[in-house]
C-alpha cells in the first residue's frame, strides 16, 4: 500500500501486513530469521514499500526473550522482606536480596574466611598496664 500521510507512521495495518508478508516471501525465500530479513529490506532500500512489516520485525527483535529470571528475583526479594521485615535495615535488606538472586556467585563464597576477617575487624581488646 503507498504511503499515506494521515495515518501515523508507527501503526501497523495488520490486513497490509500480510499482503507484504506474502510478497516480502516470494523475494527472500532464503532468510531464516527476523534480522536478515530486515538487514535484506534496508540494504535493498525496500522499507519503504514494506512499511508494516519492517515495523513488526522491529518490535519482534526488541522483545525480551524471557522475564522469568527478573520475577525470581522479585520472589526472593519478597521472600526475604517478609523473613526480615521489622529487624533488618535497607542496606542489609539490599545485601541479602543481592546474595540471593546471585545464588551461584555466593555459593563459591568461602564463609570460614568472611568469619576469619570479620572476627579481626571486631576484635576489640583493652590494654591494661
Amino acid at each position: 500500500m503507498l504511503h499515506d500521510p494521515s495515518k501515523n507512521e508507527k501503526d501497523i495495518v495488520a490486513e497490509d501486513l500480510c499482503d507484504e508478508i506474502d510478497n516480502v516471501a516470494l523475494y527472500i525465500s532464503n532468510e531464516k530469521n527476523a534480522l536478515s530479513v530486515i538487514q535484506y529490506l534496508f540494504k535493498n532500500n525496500l522499507i519503504y514499500l514494506f512499511q508494516n512489516l519492517v515495523i513488526a520485525i522491529r518490535i519482534f527483535l526488541t522483545l525480551p526473550v524471557t522475564v522469568a529470571s527478573g520475577e525470581r528475583s522479585f520472589s526472593k526479594l519478597k521472600i526475604i522482606k517478609n523473613y526480615l521485615r521489622a529487624t533488618m535495615g535497607q542496606e542489609r535488606l539490599s545485601d541479602l536480596s543481592i546474595i540471593s538472586i546471585k545464588k551461584d556467585f555466593s555459593e563459591g563464597i568461602n564463609i570460614s574466611d568472611i568469619i576469619k576477617d570479620f572476627a579481626l575487624k571486631k576484635a576489640r581488646k583493652a590494654k591494661f598496664i
